[in-house]
């Protein structure tokens, strides 16, 4: 779904995103009501979630009973009324795929939450790696991020790679070594940050590493948009 999405296939991206909201629902009824719709027969979406929403308030907590289902709604809606499984008027477009993967992390992060049985900062932090920001001119190669498109700057590189990284940033040891193709030294590296840092489009947090300003979150997402057409 989300590679979908970053290539700029909405229509593929919002069928994906109906096909998820299935399979939870087939989940919920298994948690929810005790029994499910087999794979090999076709589900009754509106009947399933209005059953499950229809169950007292003691019997489930409310982000099964209320929230994920509504969410599920407005994500199977988006594979059926924009065109992206059926002809419609609306074509399914950007916002359409920002739409459905937004709902489709927030879902499984709420599954996460309330099944994992682990501590409540290790949940958060799965909860965190499941909704992580995907680049689709990134590859993480064993921990080591190589960017994938020979034409991109150095500073765009930088951008890109602290958009993939989120809130836990990267040194300049890291930033260094994923851009060594166009800062072959840490000099021009620190310059290249002290120009974006100028600009607010980054920002250097205690130890020296740094993260994307919510300006240069909007940025970040620009050129990865651009990069996505140009693909596309």
């Amino acid at each position: 779904m989300k590679e979908n999405f970053f290539l700029g296939k909405h229509g593929p991206s919002g069928v994906d995103g109906g096909r998820f909201a299935e399979a939870v629902t087939r989940a919920l009824e298994h948690i929810c009501l005790g029994s499910w719709t087999p794979l090999d027969q076709k589900l009754d979406f509106d009947h399933s979630i209005n059953a499950i929403m229809a169950l007292p308030q003691v019997t489930q907590p409310d982000n099964l009973r209320i929230g994920i289902p509504r969410a599920l709604r407005a994500l199977y809606d988006v594979r059926n009324r924009r065109g992206a499984a059926h002809l419609a008027d609306i074509n399914p477009n950007y916002m359409d795929s920002a739409f459905s993967v937004a709902c489709a992390d927030w879902v499984l992060a709420e599954l996460v939450r309330e099944f994992s049985e682990v501590p409540h900062d290790e949940a958060q932090a799965l909860v965190d790696g499941l909704v992580s920001r995907k680049v689709p001119v990134i590859q993480d190669i064993d921990g080591f991020l190589r960017t994938l498109r020979p034409e991109m700057t150095g500073p765009e590189r930088i951008q890109l790679l602290l958009y993939y990284r989120g809130k836990q940033g990267a040194i300049e040891d890291e930033l260094l070594a994923w851009t060594k193709n166009k800062f072959s030294k840490v000099k021009p590296l620190r310059k290249a940050l002290s120009r974006l840092d100028d600009r607010d489009l980054v920002h250097r947090k205690p130890g020296d590493r740094w993260i994307l300003t919510e300006t240069g979150l909007i940025k970040a997402e620009e050129i990865m948009k651009s990069y996505q057409q140009k693909t596309a």
